[in-house]
C-alpha cells in the first residue's frame, strides 16, 4: 500500500473545454439498477478489469461524504475518512474483498482543492484496486493501492448507480479495462463502454446500454475551465 503526492503541470492537458456542463442533483437521490442481462450478469468474474473516472466539483467544506455511486455498484462511495482525507471502495459495500480500503490523507481542502478528477481501477492482473486524485488545475496528484483478497459476486444484476445531492459532477465513466497508473483521466473525447454519464443537460447514458437516470431533481451549471498550462 501506498500513498503518493506529486505536483506537476501539464502542457495544454487540461485547457478550456467549451460548452461543457455538470450536474447538481438538488432533491432525492438519482438511480438506476443493472439489468438481469450481459454484461451485468458477469461483470464481477475474476478476470474482469474495470476502471471508473469522474470530475467533482464545488463542494463545500469537507469532501463530500458521498459522491456516486453510494450503495451499489464498486467503488460504491467515494467518502470523506475525516476532514480533508477522502476514501474510495467502501468495504461496506464492496463486491469484492481487499486488505483494507485505499484513501488519501489531507488532499482536499476547500478552497485549495475543490476540482477533483478522480480515477478507481480494478487491476485483475496485479490483484488491487487503486485509487487516483488529481486537481483539474493539473497541480496535484495523489495515489494509493490496494490488495484484493477475494472476488466476490459474478452477476451485478440489481445493483443499483446511485447519484446523492450536494457536489457538481461533471462526468461519470465506468470502462472494462484499466490504464497505467498516472495516465491523465481525459476531460472529453471518452466514452465509456460499461457506463456513461456527461451530464451535458440530461441524465442520458451515452455507453449504448440505455441506463438513463431517474427519480430525483437535478440542475445544470457551468463546468469550471482554466487557461492552459505548460511545463
Amino acid at each position: 500500500m501506498r500513498n503518493l503526492v506529486r505536483s506537476s503541470l501539464f502542457f495544454a492537458s487540461l485547457g478550456v473545454v467549451f460548452g461543457a456542463q455538470s450536474v447538481q442533483v438538488t432533491s432525492g437521490t438519482l438511480s438506476v439498477a443493472l439489468p438481469n442481462s450481459a454484461p451485468w450478469t458477469t461483470i464481477g468474474a475474476s478476470r474482469q478489469p474495470m476502471r471508473w473516472e469522474f470530475r467533482v466539483h464545488n463542494w463545500s467544506g469537507n469532501w463530500p461524504e458521498s459522491i456516486i455511486m453510494p450503495g451499489g455498484v464498486a467503488p460504491e462511495a467515494l467518502y470523506s475518512t475525516a476532514p480533508n482525507n477522502v476514501g474510495a471502495v467502501e468495504n461496506n459495500f464492496l463486491m469484492d474483498t481487499l486488505a483494507t480500503s485505499p484513501y488519501i490523507l489531507s488532499c482536499c481542502a476547500t478552497p485549495t482543492h475543490s476540482d477533483m478528477l478522480i480515477r478507481v481501477q480494478r487491476d485483475i492482473a496485479n490483484t488491487r484496486y487503486t485509487f487516483e486524485i488529481w486537481d483539474a488545475t493539473g497541480t496535484y496528484y495523489a495515489e494509493n493501492d490496494i490488495h484484493i483478497v477475494s472476488y466476490g459476486s459474478q452477476n451485478w444484476h440489481g445493483q443499483s448507480v446511485r447519484l446523492a445531492a450536494g457536489e457538481q459532477i461533471a462526468f461519470a465513466r465506468w470502462f472494462s479495462s484499466v490504464v497505467p497508473l498516472g495516465t491523465q483521466v481525459p476531460l472529453i473525447g471518452v466514452t465509456g463502454d460499461l457506463l456513461d454519464y456527461e451530464f451535458e443537460g440530461n441524465l442520458t447514458d451515452s455507453s449504448g446500454h440505455g441506463l438513463t437516470l431517474t427519480g430525483g431533481t437535478a440542475a445544470y451549471v457551468a463546468t469550471p475551465t482554466y487557461p492552459p498550462l505548460c511545463n
